[in-house]
């Protein structure tokens, strides 16, 4: 099966930031752990492989079916019925 539609989730980092910190330490995870977190999310926009800004970018560009760019939490809310 191929997908249909795509979501892009492209929420600024601040609105990132605060949402893993909300989370807190889940599953065993520890203060190291949850750095380590930050500062992967954090470098989103820097790298450039698959799971980055870039990837993603790449791969919405080239998505042929519906697809949506959602960039803040009001964008989310509203697509979401």
């Amino acid at each position: 099966m191929r997908a249909t539609r795509l979501i892009w989730l492209d929420i600024p980092w601040d609105a990132c930031r605060a949402g893993l910190l909300a989370r807190g330490l889940r599953r065993g995870m520890t203060v190291t752990d949850q750095n380590d977190l930050l500062a992967w999310a954090q470098d989103y926009w820097t790298r450039t492989t698959s799971s980055s800004f870039t990837g993603h970018e790449r791969l919405y560009r080239g998505f042929a079916g519906e697809k949506a760019h959602l960039r803040t939490r009001g964008d989310v809310a509203a697509f979401v019925p």
